[in-house]
């Protein structure tokens, strides 16, 4: 999700998405700890693929995938490698007392898409619930985490820390996200 140019002029591309995953949750939740957790990612997309990759990166022990279209989260899954396993849409809910970490990478619960339409609540008592998705910010699937007091995290913080290593790429400097510039982006 990022071209920038090398100082020689070489094009080079990256993809932020997982370091906008991780810092949000850091950001929401400073003492959480990915080391030895296990994670369920709905949706097999671009995103999915970044956050996968990054939770491997930050410890995690497992990740399990799950797409409607099961050959989309089967690729994910052989580029990743053994830590990265597919489970099938249907019995996804039935694993969720087992995971650590409940991600929604689908569209499902975006302002003009359908609902998200997995049920959670087989979660456990401890699971953390980030959505990826940040229109609108509070999505019905953080109000039901919400609900069953699960911890959760909203997509709008990836939003914002998805776009501090490309700012990095692009003018060489690091910007400073405090709760003002938050503030201003959010609104």
């Amino acid at each position: 999700n990022t071209l920038y140019f090398s100082k020689s002029g070489k094009i080079h591309a990256d993809n932020t998405d997982g370091y906008g995953f991780i810092q949000s949750i850091i950001d929401e939740i400073p003492d959480f700890d990915f080391y030895d957790k296990t994670a369920l990612i709905y949706g097999a997309g671009g995103s999915s693929r970044a956050i996968a990759s990054a939770l491997i990166s930050s410890g995690i022990k497992e990740v399990g995938i799950t797409n409607r279209t099961r050959s989309k989260a089967q690729i994910i899954s052989e580029n990743l490698g053994a830590k990265v396993s597919v489970v099938d849409w249907r019995k996804a809910p039935e694993t969720l007392g087992g995971v650590d970490i409940i991600i929604n990478a689908t569209s499902m619960g975006m302002v003009g898409q359908q609902e998200f339409s997995q049920p959670i609540s087989r979660a456990k008592k401890t699971a953390l619930v980030v959505d990826i998705v940040y229109n609108p910010l509070l999505t019905d699937l953080l109000k039901e985490a919400k609900k069953l007091n699960l911890k959760t995290v909203g997509g709008i913080g990836m939003l914002i820390n998805q776009a501090v290593p490309g700012f990095e790429h692009w003018f060489q400097k690091t910007p400073v996200i405090d709760d003002d510039i938050r503030k201003v982006l959010v609104e």
